[in-house]
């Protein structure tokens, strides 16, 4: 108390922070499952710590409001197995409505809905429609004009790959005010994948997040979009969220797996319970469970019926929870042939399924058998309880390997409450370290015999005492210590600032492979990578059709978040191109591929990242892509990847000015493009040849110039590739075109008439029209991985003929460890100090030819080679330099000054 002229007054309390844990949880979507459960035992922990708790739930809810005080949000509106759903706002809304009436319709034809009531509602709405006809003739008129407009202004062909998901979760934290963190309950590695882009897009410091795993990561992989489990490490190293975030899993196994996956530490800490839960398991344990009170009329009249079979000296065996294709669905025609056989006193109980239609059809088809008792509605959980009393044995006839590192919840409660478990061996349960009473058996045919055993062996008073050993060890409430960790106050997060890459849209190349290790070494760096792609095209098909490429390419990359720029269409897009023309006319082919670029604009998520966060660089992959950043003026530091000198390439080509009407000099060329590489602050070749040409050429900015050569890995795969004797990499460009020429005219007819070889990439198009088909060569396209190839080959060719900047295919050659057979351009650019392996390079046809032969008949030759790739690859630690390359490089740019 102060006192002021004489009177008192009361201190003024401080306003107190409001602390929220937002618990994400799209599974949730009624009250049945892990989800519901889950979500129920956290907000309970987080409540006892003084924090507040919101779930963010499926659209579909239609749950409690609140469970146990937590506000229930439905916010998604997709699950995670909708990846084609990707519409959104009136036109979703019109395709939704559009549907229902089909469907109604088709039911009308059907006769399955013709009802009285139901064809007078379908008469009246026919009814409405006429009557409001005008009003929809008018809508539909300005929807007409408005497309039209929009035709001739054309629209701005810019995507990004932040899903809906990941958008309302960014919604929620950015609208929840005070301390906050962020706990997934039922993670699976796509969610996370979408979660790791939320440091980008907040204005708030990201909150610590825990998620959860329990189940296979295989399974749900794909959500949203496809995904490979292998970039996962990378992009979350890459987040930049460090020490703010942990994983926890609900076995061992899976614990192992995910850590493995993640490359980070996993806490198993077992399932998630409350603590009103283990009690009543463990009341039935001790055989003080009331029986279930106030059961609704179905429920009550089905436990009558199983009181009954209990009183006429029947053993109930029960499939506890809904029969799913991966939890009994598989088996349920074993389980059921095996009563037919002679179950020995037992009847079956099964929860019928909910989906698949066709298996809840066969649930459902068994309850006019004696011996078998189907509850066709979902259980209350006094009704779940009451049948997990009443049961002499649990069965678990789940699949193996979807079960392999998932938790079996039914498992634990079955334990906790004293229940012999009969399950399926090689499920994770099989490993459990606690004291149970349970049998593990592959043949569910023989299911009552295994089940006699095992109840003979488990005497009721040995089940109780398990179980109490089992509570007592407190193993069940491990999984409190995520919610300690959340709700433990903690300075905010300092995210690095992220950096802008800049690429083409070309995919399945060389250049892709260098993309791929630039941002994967980022990455692991702990810097959040914002990747735009590049396409040349307007139209709009081949947008989409771009589109899809960049979303498949998305899977492997390491980048936090992945956006898609092209040239505008319609009538402004075409003025933008016809300016452009006016403005370069007469100059070189240097200046009209890099001017193009700045017909595609930056995307709206660039500019707002770049205007809130900014970068700590910008890479760009090749000069012509430079004009694309002219709008941040000098504010970031730019480090540009040359690749090769485009000069050189467009002489190769040998391309006509569509100004001029003729070749440019290569003089001018080279001017030109020196022009613009030398605004880069850092400039990264890939040769050493063009090194030393662009320190040459640069004069006063040669100091900006440094050696990025990248590395290449081939991660093993399992797939199996056709074996061949010969294998040739190629993508479709000029100096492969050459390559591949020079080998089928001049050394294929050298080569004896049983050698096969295959051609890796996409030449098949490019083959019959150069006339380069062979009944000796097989055209395969364009494959995702190359590993395998490499390993089904005898050796591998390299008929290089042209081309500037690096083979990359010669790189993944050495990698592979196979014999090379090469022309000396193959190795262009490498360090001074390299010695290719043997065999030694030749250009000449005849000397290439009988190469091959030697190596494929000769097993000592052959090993040899083998034996030199491989001590050739290790001379020259391409990883090692590059990494040392790429941190020179970031250095330097940490160095510059900006406006």
């Amino acid at each position: 108390m102060e006192l002021n002229n004489g009177r008192a007054h009361p201190e003024i309390p401080l306003p107190v922070t409001p602390r929220t844990v937002l618990i994400v949880e799209p599974h949730l979507e009624d009250q049945a499952g892990h989800p519901y459960r889950y979500v129920r035992a956290v907000a309970a922990a987080f409540s006892r710590s003084g924090w507040g708790s919101t779930v963010l739930a499926h659209r579909a809810y239609c749950g409690p409001k609140t469970i146990n005080a937590a506000e229930i949000r439905p916010a998604f509106p997709r699950t995670y197995y909708e990846r084609t759903d990707r519409l959104g706002g009136s036109r979703h809304a019109l395709e939704q409505w559009l549907r229902s009436v089909r469907q109604d319709l088709k039911g009308l034809l059907k006769g399955r809905d013709a009802t009285p009531g139901r064809l007078a509602l379908m008469a009246g709405a026919a009814a409405l429609a006429v009557a409001v006809s005008p009003a929809i003739l008018v809508l539909a008129l300005a929807y007409a004009l408005w497309r039209v407009a929009a035709a001739a202004l054309g629209t701005t062909p810019t995507r990004n790959t932040v899903s809906p998901f990941a958008q309302s979760v960014a919604r929620e934290i950015e609208r929840t005010k005070g301390e906050l963190s962020l706990f997934v309950p039922t993670a699976t590695p796509a969610m996370l994948a979408e979660l790791l882009v939320l440091p980008l897009f907040l204005t708030r410091p990201p909150p610590r997040m825990a998620c959860v795993f329990h189940e296979d990561p295989r399974l749900y992989a794909d959500w949203y979009r496809p995904l490979d489990l292998d970039s996962l490490a990378h992009r979350l190293r890459g987040s930049g969220w460090k020490d703010g975030i942990r994983f926890f899993a609900t076995n061992p196994q899976l614990a192992a797996d995910m850590s493995s996956l993640l490359d980070a530490p996993v806490c198993d800490f077992g399932d998630v319970f409350e603590e009103q839960e283990v009690a009543a398991l463990g009341s039935i344990a001790a055989g003080r469970h009331p029986p279930p009170q106030d059961l609704p009329g179905k429920e009550a009249a089905f436990f009558r019926e199983l009181s009954k079979r209990k009183k006429s000296g029947r053993r109930l065996a029960v499939c506890l929870g809904a029969i799913r294709p991966d939890k009994g669905g598989t088996q349920l025609a074993a389980m059921v042939s095996a009563l037919d056989a002679g179950a020995e006193g037992f009847d079956l109980v099964l929860q019928a399924a909910r989906w698949p239609d066709a298996l809840r059809s066969d649930c459902l088809a068994l309850s006019v058998r004696r011996d078998v008792v189907v509850v066709e509605h979902p259980l209350s959980d006094a009704g779940y309880l009451g049948l997990l009393e009443l049961s002499d044995v649990v069965l678990l006839p789940y699949d193996a390997e979807a079960y392999r590192c998932r938790v079996s919840r039914v498992f634990i409660e079955a334990a906790l409450a004293g229940r012999p478990v009969l399950a399926s061996r090689g499920i994770s349960a099989q490993t459990d370290p606690e004291p149970s009473s349970a049998r593990f058996i592959a043949d569910w045919n023989a299911w009552p015999a295994e089940a006699t055993e095992l109840l003979a062996s488990s005497p009721g008073d040995v089940v109780a005492r398990r179980a109490r050993e089992r509570a007592a060890g407190a193993s069940w409430n491990r999984w409190s210590e995520a919610a300690t960790w959340l709700c433990t106050r903690s300075a905010p997060l300092i995210m690095p600032k992220p950096v802008l890459y800049v690429r083409p849209s070309w995919y399945l190349t060389g250049s892709a492979t260098v993309f791929d290790q630039h941002l994967r070494s980022l990455a692991d760096r702990g810097i959040p990578v914002i990747e735009v792609i590049i396409v040349p095209d307007r139209v709009r098909r081949a947008l989409r059709k771009s589109w899809r490429a960049a979303l498949d390419d998305r899977a492997s990359s390491a980048a936090v978040l992945t956006c898609l720029s092209g040239r505008r269409s319609g009538g402004v897009g075409f003025m933008q191109r016809k300016l452009m023309r006016l403005r370069t006319r007469g100059r070189s082919q240097a200046v009209l591929l890099a001017e193009r670029s700045r017909l595609s604009p930056l995307p709206p998520a660039v500019r707002r990242i770049a205007r809130d966060r900014g970068f700590s660089f910008i890479l760009v992959n090749h000069y012509f892509h430079l004009p694309l950043i002219a709008s941040f003026g000098h504010r970031f530091p730019v480090w540009l990847e040359t690749h090769d000198l485009q000069a050189r390439q467009i002489m190769l080509r040998g391309e006509i000015n569509p100004s001029t009407g003729h070749e440019d000099p290569f003089e001018e060329l080279v001017a030109d493009e020196m022009a613009y590489v030398s605004r880069a602050d850092v400039i990264g070749a890939i040769n050493v040849d063009e090194e030393a040409f662009f320190r040459a050429r640069l004069g006063p900015h040669q100091s900006k110039v440094l050696l990025c050569q990248p590395s290449v890995s081939l991660p093993p795969s399992q797939e199996i590739a056709p074996g061949c004797d010969v294998l040739i990499v190629a993508s479709d460009n000029h100096a492969n075109v050459i390559g591949l020429s020079w080998f089928v005219q001049h050394v294929l007819p050298k080569l004896g008439r049983e050698r096969s070889i295959k051609v890796v990439g996409n030449m098949g198009t490019v083959a019959q029209r150069e006339g380069l088909l062979h009944d000796q060569v097989d055209y395969i396209g364009t494959v995702k991985t190359l590993a395998p190839h490499y390993r089904s080959a005898r050796l591998v060719a390299m008929p290089v003929a042209a081309g500037a900047g690096i083979a990359i295919k010669a790189l993944e050659a050495l990698e592979a460890g196979r014999p090379i057979v090469a022309t000396p351009l193959a190795y262009r650019g490498l360090p001074t100090d390299f010695q290719p392996p043997e065999p030694k390079p030749t250009a000449d046809a005849s000397e290439f030819a009988a190469t091959i032969e030697r190596l494929l008949d000769d097993s000592q030759a052959h090993d040899r080679a083998v034996m030199s790739t491989l001590q050739a690859n290790l001379a020259l630690g391409i990883k090692e330099r590059f990494e040392a390359q790429m941190a020179g490089a970031v250095e330097r740019l940490a160095k510059c000054e900006i406006d």
